[in-house]
């Protein structure tokens, strides 16, 4: 993975500053931090900062697996390894995410409430506390994409990569409503 995503060390400014910051895809704790990898702070005595970092990471993870889950749990392909050479499973990813986003606007501009791709409560949800409600896609005992992982790598950090880390959770800090509104509570990481 290191050498196929040497493009996203690539940095533009974060929106409405002038520092510089790579693109970067979010990971939970099996991952090493890397300057193109943001996973949360470890541990529990976290200042308000890395509270409300590890909140949102948390958050846009959740987007993800959701995102993918349906997907997984609607076209089988996605449910293990696709065995297939490179071009040919890039046209299948592409293909399947097409399908997934044609039909879920399609549901959302139609405002149908006999939805059938994703129907009411198949996606998470989140009720007045801040707790999760798992969607009804997490029932597939088919859907076997989201087992545990074990560590995908070392967890000592270059001292670059925890400074980019810092930096980008200062930056969600002062930008965040979360961080102002929420109380963040422990049991939500």
């Amino acid at each position: 993975m290191t050498t196929n995503w040497k493009y996203l060390t690539i940095a533009s400014c974060l929106p409405e500053t002038d520092t510089k910051f790579p693109y970067y895809m979010v990971a939970d704790e099996a991952f090493p931090l890397k300057s193109y990898i943001m996973r949360p702070y470890p541990g529990t005595k976290l200042d308000k900062t890395q509270k409300t970092f590890n909140y949102l990471l948390f958050r846009a993870r959740r987007v993800i697996e959701n995102s993918f889950g349906i997907l997984a749990s609607r076209w089988r392909i996605f449910r293990s390894t696709i065995i297939a050479y490179v071009d040919t499973a890039e046209w299948i990813v592409c293909a399947g995410l097409c399908l997934h986003n044609f039909l879920r606007m399609s549901e959302l501009i139609s405002k149908s409430e006999n939805a059938t791709y994703c129907p009411p409560n198949y996606a998470d949800t989140w009720d007045d506390n801040g707790n999760v409600i798992s969607g009804q896609w997490r029932q597939c005992e088919e859907n076997i994409i989201f087992r545990n992982m074990r560590r995908m790598g070392a967890n000592n950090a270059t001292c670059k990569n925890v400074t980019l880390r810092d930096t980008l959770a200062e930056y969600s800090r002062r930008r965040s409503f979360v961080a102002r509104s929420i109380i963040l509570r422990e049991d939500h990481f």
